[in-house]
C-alpha cells in the first residue's frame, strides 16, 4: 500500500478519534489525495481537445476499440501517459 494512502488513513483516523471538525478535514484530504491520483486522466472532450479532434472521432475510436480506454462509474477516462504511447505507436507504425 502506498505511503500516500497509509498516510490518509492514519489522518482520517486520528481526525476522528479526535473528533474535531470531522466531515470538513476527512473530505478535504480524500479530495486532495483522489485529485492526485486522477489528475491523469482525461474525459472525452479533453482528449479531442488534447488530439485536436472533434469528442464524435473519440467515440468512434472507442466504438471500433482503437484507442485505450477505461470505464470509470459509466464514464470514460484516458491515462495520458497510455494516449502519449499509442500515438508513438502509431507514429512508428508509419516510420515502417
Amino acid at each position: 500500500m502506498p505511503l500516500k494512502v497509509i498516510f490518509c488513513l492514519f489522518w482520517v483516523y486520528y481526525v476522528r478519534k479526535c473528533k474535531k471538525t470531522i466531515d470538513k478535514v476527512s473530505l478535504y484530504i480524500y479530495n486532495k489525495f483522489m485529485q492526485q491520483e486522477t489528475e491523469n486522466l482525461l474525459t472525452i472532450d479533453e482528449l479531442a481537445e488534447y488530439l485536436r479532434v472533434k469528442p464524435r472521432t473519440i467515440y468512434d475510436w472507442l466504438y471500433k476499440k482503437k484507442i485505450p480506454a477505461l470505464k470509470i462509474v459509466g464514464q470514460w477516462r484516458f491515462r495520458k501517459d497510455k494516449i502519449d504511447e499509442w500515438i508513438d505507436r502509431k507514429e512508428a507504425f508509419k516510420l515502417c
